[in-house]
């Protein structure tokens, strides 16, 4: 039996899980966060909903670019998928060992970097999966799992959910992401200027109640402002100079979907103040960043 006060703890440490997630987040180099964090969990109104509000997501899914997909440590570990959207960037929340989890990770490992520059759809869902002893016990509540497909196309992960763990999962999907797997192949755009500045996103919320998918029903035109797409492969492309006018990091953040966190997280790795920076060091944080998370290489 559910004590009657368990509800009310659960949204509690949600909520304050929140707050330190935003705490974390919060950067100091210049820009500004605009993150919706989506809590997956099967309740009586909704298969996920809103961590801040508590609100039901009505909408059936989600589509959109995955731009950071990151563990973090709790008493139950969580995966949060950073998915930007054409009204904005969403982190969906789900523990690290679910199906749901697994599912999103079993995705992603199964594609290329290039695959991964177009937009996914992610669908919560329920299957119709019994277990001995549990037909007909109503108090046992079905898990989440998730159908993510690629231009319309679902991709199917039964079979390397069976094969791989979920910590094997995530460093497949990890090497995606970052652009490692199958480097020699990967397409990598060329800017046209460093400091050429992306169109920032709508801050208007998304529709909750009359449109199917979160981010519009077709694929979003251009989440991440003016980043170009690759027409061919190009090999070994080097990092563009840094100009010695101050770089406008939100921007850069936006062309090349790299979430201000992340970029934060680097420069403390390089060891430079979180403050204002020199022409030099604006410098290395660029090339640096360029590398690891367009070229998908490690920073020296």
């Amino acid at each position: 039996m559910t004590h009657p006060t368990e509800p009310f703890l659960q949204l509690l440490l949600r909520k304050v899980e929140h707050l330190e997630q935003q705490i974390y987040d919060q950067g100091t180099l210049g820009f500004t966060q605009g993150r919706r964090f989506i809590y997956i969990q099967n309740t009586k109104r909704s298969l996920w909903s809103y961590i801040d509000t508590d609100e039901p997501v009505n909408a059936i899914a989600l589509t959109g670019y995955i731009v950071d997909l990151y563990r973090k440590e709790d008493e139950v570990p969580k995966l949060h998928v950073a998915m930007r959207t054409r009204e904005e960037e969403y982190v969906l929340c789900s523990g690290f060992e679910t199906h749901f989890s697994r599912d999103v990770m079993a995705a992603i490992a199964q594609l290329t970097p290039d695959q991964l520059r177009r937009p996914l759809k992610i669908i919560p869902c329920l299957k119709d999966v019994k277990k001995a002893g549990q037909e007909g016990d109503k108090s046992i509540k079905k898990p989440v799992y998730a159908n993510v497909l690629l231009d319309d196309k679902t991709l199917y992960t039964s079979a390397l959910k069976q094969r791989l763990s979920a910590e094997d999962l995530f460093m497949q999907a990890q090497a995606v992401l970052q652009g490692k797997a199958k480097a020699a192949t990967i397409a990598a755009p060329v800017p046209a200027s460093a400091q050429r500045s992306a169109q920032p996103p709508q801050d208007s919320a998304p529709a909750r109640t009359d449109s199917p998918t979160l981010g519009g029903s077709g694929a979003p035109s251009d989440p991440w402002g003016n980043r170009p797409q690759p027409t061919a492969a190009v090999h070994d492309v080097q990092a563009p100079a840094a100009k010695t006018t101050p770089i406008n990091w939100k921007g850069f953040c936006q062309q090349y979907g790299i979430l201000p966190g992340a970029l934060k997280a680097l420069a403390q790795e390089l060891g430079l103040p979180m403050g204002k920076l020199t022409a030099s060091q604006s410098a290395r944080l660029y090339q640096q960043a360029y590398s690891r998370f367009v070229r998908g290489t490690a920073v020296s």
